[in-house]
């Protein structure tokens, strides 16, 4: 029997935090918080453009040089732009944004524009990937059509985007079963949790065939935060066959790092997954 694939983390808490901070980020910030998220064991780090103060790219450079394993991705709406960006901060991946609607994704120039954007990244020698958003409500000939465009001009991953929050498991297990008979990209799934279900659904991707998923270590008040990294690789230990590398014993320091920078008082300790209560009781006895 072969055994299952280890799941890949894919962290965007600084990417939330870049939007949610309520003052600029300093370089040594950025650079900071993204070591210590790899120290969890994240696989995967996913930045996007310094909103202001500083150089951008000079940041982006900082945090990527301080990376010794976790892959920094650059994510950004699907344009030349985000593109130069990241190859100028040597950003090794690139996960470009298109908005899957009829009215977007559906016009025969927005697949040419998609392909021109993702053929000059390759040539940039970059690595790309593409966020399909809101794809959740997206028929799926169209998701089709755009992943067939987007493997063909060179890129090797999709990401399936529930940013509406609408998705419930047994659609998402089935979204991830059409995915992975229909293409070779490599899929990911983003859950927001509008109706409770971020952690549910992306433990229905995995079990439907996502190798990636998209977490964070922002817990927000709104309904539509993004599942929860100590919630995802929880469900994943607990309910799957699938390795996940996270050390949940090291989220109280990230955490209180995360709180300052929102300006926010420091999380409860009182832990709602019983795998990091588990792991956290096993390391303060040791």
């Amino acid at each position: 029997m072969t055994n299952p694939p280890a799941i890949v983390i894919n962290d965007a808490t600084s990417r939330d935090i870049e939007a949610l901070a309520p003052h600029a980020l300093t370089s040594r910030d950025r650079t900071d918080l993204a070591r210590a998220i790899e120290a969890l064991g994240a696989g995967e780090i996913e930045l996007a453009m310094p909103s202001s103060g500083g150089n951008a790219i000079e940041d982006l450079t900082e945090v990527v040089a301080g990376l010794a394993r976790a892959r920094p991705i650059l994510w950004g709406p699907a344009s030349r732009h985000i593109v130069d960006a990241a190859a100028r901060a040597r950003v090794p991946t690139v996960y470009l944004a298109m908005k899957l609607s009829a009215h977007h994704a559906g016009r025969a120039s927005s697949l040419d524009r998609l392909t021109r954007v993702i053929r000059h990244a390759r040539d940039r020698g970059l690595t790309v990937a593409l966020c399909g958003e809101d794809t959740s409500r997206t028929d799926f000939d169209l998701i089709r059509a755009v992943i067939a465009v987007a493997e063909a001009a060179g890129a090797v991953r999709f990401r399936l985007s529930d940013a509406a929050g609408v998705l419930h498991p047994t659609r998402t297990h089935a979204l991830f079963r059409l995915l992975c008979a229909e293409t070779d990209l490599e899929p990911e799934f983003r859950g927001h949790d509008d109706l409770g279900l971020a952690t549910a659904n992306t433990l229905a991707a995995v079990e439907g065939g996502a190798t990636h998923v998209s977490v964070s270590l922002v817990r927000t008040q709104a309904r539509s935060r993004v599942a929860h990294m100590e919630d995802v690789v929880g469900a994943i230990r607990v309910s799957t066959l699938h390795p996940v590398v996270v050390d949940l014993t090291r989220l109280p320091a990230v955490e209180a790092r995360i709180a300052a920078l929102l300006g926010a008082p420091a999380p409860s300790r009182r832990r709602r997954n019983q795998w990091a209560v588990t792991e956290m009781a096993g390391a303060e006895g040791r």
